[in-house]
């Protein structure tokens, strides 16, 4: 497809990720602030939890409630899917050989 001036730069995209430490609580605190809890995925021992307050959690602000505690040995995460992070560099180990064309 044709430009007028210079072509633009590919865009990469990734999504900003936050990694708790797990403390038997029901309350966490947000490394990004959220209008409601459908911006985020939660994941909770790598199952991805229902949002909501009739469900596994709410979100509002830099505030995250669970409606049940996480056990001391539970692994959890969430994504921000409205926090999308884009650069025009590639992230690292991403292009393989067969990327590259000589």
């Amino acid at each position: 497809m044709p430009y007028i001036g210079n072509t633009p730069a590919d865009k990469y995209s990734s999504f900003a990720v936050q990694h708790f430490t797990t403390s038997a609580t029901t309350s966490y605190t947000l490394d990004q602030s959220v209008a409601n809890e459908n911006e985020i995925a939660l994941f909770i021992n790598n199952v991805r939890q229902e949002p909501g307050s009739s469900y596994a959690y709410t979100a509002n602000g830099t505030a995250l409630t669970l409606s049940s505690a996480t056990a001391a040995t539970d692994t959890m995460y969430c994504v921000f899917i409205g926090k999308a992070v884009q650069t025009v560099t590639p992230s690292a180990n991403s292009i393989t050989a067969a990327m590259i064309v000589d």
